[in-house]
């Protein structure tokens, strides 16, 4: 059975910090040479002022995936709070499941108990999951195109 569970980015960082990896080499844009740094002093600073939230997916206690959500008043509408995905990683041998798709809604119930009132995910060109948000309910709001400028 797979728990899920809202947890602080700072108590999980150790377990978390090797899984970025397979993160890095699934996801990332090859265009950019340079690996991640995540900077936890600021994942801390924003999860201290309720501005970013990760939720885990634990087997038997191991860290097997999460789902992380930065949480911002819109810039047009400053009443409405978004909830912008800024990472989602099951591991591999979890995918075939619905661990995913738990996780992913379990998050959404975290972020729509803190106050959002929409929930935006970013896919990847060569990593598209829009099958499963479209039978989740999402609908496609928008194409971002990006310029690598080195």
């Amino acid at each position: 059975m797979i728990d899920f569970k809202e947890e602080k980015i700072s108590d999980i960082w150790e377990e978390l910090y090797p899984l970025l990896e397979l993160h890095w080499n699934e996801l990332e844009d090859p265009s950019i040479e340079e690996h991640p740094a995540p900077k936890l002093d600021s994942y801390d600073q924003l999860e201290v002022k309720g501005l970013f939230s990760i939720c885990t997916a634990r087997h038997l206690k191991k860290l097997v995936g999460y789902c992380g959500f930065y949480l911002y008043p819109h810039m047009h509408y400053p009443s409405k709070i978004y909830a912008m995905n800024d990472v989602l990683l099951l591991l591999p041998e979890y995918r075939k499941t619905t661990a995913g798709v738990k996780l992913m809604k379990f998050s959404e119930q975290v972020v729509r108990e803190r106050g959002a009132i929409c929930v935006l995910w970013s896919v990847r060109e060569w990593r598209d999951f829009s099958p499963i948000l479209t039978r989740m309910g999402y609908h496609k709001q928008e194409t971002v195109y990006m310029k690598n400028f080195g």
